[in-house]
Formats: C-alpha cells, structure tokens, sequence
C-alpha cells in the first residue's frame, strides 16, 4: 500500500542520513532532512546518496509503481530565516518535479 511505501522511504532515510534524528515528514508524501554541519557538496552527495537507495525499493504489491524521490537543497548564511530556507527548498523541490522527478535540484 501507499502506507507501506512511505514508511520504507522513511526507514531508507533514517538508515542513511548522518544525523537521522532531523529526518521528518513533511506535508502528504514529503520528507525534510536537516544537515546543519554539512557543506553544499555534502548535502548533494547526501541527496543523491538516499534517492538512489530509495529507487532501490521495490513495493510487495505489484501494482504499486516503482519509488522515486526528488530532492530540493536549500542553504541559508546567517542569520537564519526558517521560512525563506523552507520556501527555497520547495521551489527547488517543485522544478525537480517539473524536470521530470527522480533527481536532485540545488535552489538559486
């Protein structure tokens, strides 16, 4: 099932990410991770470490499609604005999505 699929993304996140506790769902079927000590470069590789892992799922029910995931990166200097990072890392999620899903996008 759909329930089933996110909670093996979530798991495949967890397993994967340095500091697994900043790992969380956010909104319907999407997921945040939170790399405070990690570079630009880090954070790519990191994203693109987890999509192929994820694409390594295979769902128990057939008639489930294959699992993708997109990433959008967003990095902010100080000070921090919450929002504006959130907002970036949605933007750059959404142009992943319309370039055709299953990558990973670094906001402008």
């Amino acid at each position: 099932t759909g329930d089933e699929v996110l909670r093996r993304v979530a798991q495949t996140l967890e397993a994967n990410t340095p500091d697994a506790e900043n790992t969380f769902r956010y909104g319907g079927e999407e997921f945040a991770l939170i790399l405070p000590d990690s570079s630009p470069e880090m954070a790519q590789q990191t994203a693109e470490r987890l999509r192929r892992a994820i694409g390594e799922l295979t769902p128990s029910d057939a008639a489930l499609p294959d699992v993708t995931m997109s990433f959008g990166l967003a990095f902010c200097d100080a000070p921090l604005d919450p929002d504006a990072l959130v907002r970036a890392a949605d933007a750059a999620l959404y142009k992943a999505k319309a370039q055709g899903r299953n990558r990973v996008v670094i906001s402008a």
